[in-house]
């Protein structure tokens, strides 16, 4: 009875130091070590277009007032992205509305009204086209432009319809780093041409180019950066 005794209290023994082992084992922690990745950032970049050093837009860049048939009027726009960020392309827009500065002339004969599409076709379109900073022409864009309304030339009713020749032109690098130049020359038409009626098609034509008289337009020219050439 004693040696069973002294076999069941060895038997607990060990099962308590057994125990104990394993409940240590329980609580050990598994090593591990952290560093950190600081000062990262994600900052959005710019594309900001400059006319003329102006990123604001420019107005009155040119005027052709109390005008007579081929009478002409230039510009050349200077073109930077003062942004950080590249462009994909530059796209152009005309927009242009009726300003009539002056009343009709007195002569029933004489005294037609024009709406600005009717006006914006009896200004020729001399020249049009996208330059590189070191002046080499990219796009003659007025060589592209189709005589839609069958009156013999380009004109700036034309070039506004026809938006594609307008646009995926070279955009100018970012950081001021270059400039490129949009130049234009337009004409008030001197052949007795007709004006455009509204259809786009040839043959729509009526009048006479004297029928502009105290007529006009006031032309807006849009610039855009596009990032993508999606857009």
């Amino acid at each position: 009875m004693e040696i069973n005794n002294r076999r069941t209290k060895i038997a607990l023994a060990l099962i308590v130091i057994a125990g104990g082992i394993l409940a240590g084992v329980g609580t050990w922690a598994f090593w591990s070590d952290t560093d950190s990745s600081t000062g990262n950032t994600v900052e959005a970049g710019t594309m900001d277009l400059a006319i003329n050093g102006s990123a604001n837009g420019t107005t009155e860049d040119f005027n052709l007032i109390n005008a007579q048939p081929g009478d002409q009027v230039n510009h050349t726009y200077a073109l930077t992205n003062e942004g950080s960020t590249e462009a994909d392309h530059l796209e152009i827009g005309f927009n242009y509305t009726e300003n009539d500065l002056r009343a009709e002339p007195n002569d029933s004969e004489l005294a037609n009204e024009l709406n600005a599409s009717e006006t914006a076709s009896l200004i020729r379109v001399q020249t049009m086209q996208y330059e590189s900073p070191q002046g080499t022409v990219l796009d003659d864009i007025t060589s592209n432009v189709t005589d839609t309304n069958g009156n013999g030339y380009v004109d700036l009713q034309e070039v506004n319809a026809q938006t594609n020749v307008l646009d995926d032109l070279q955009a100018p690098a970012p950081n001021s780093s270059s400039t490129t130049y949009f130049t234009l020359d337009l004409e008030v038409a001197n052949d007795n041409a007709a004006y455009w009626t509204g259809a786009d098609t040839t043959g729509n034509l009526t009048g006479a180019d004297e029928d502009v008289m105290a007529d006009g337009v006031d032309i807006a020219v849009n610039f855009t950066l596009n990032q993508d050439s999606s857009q």
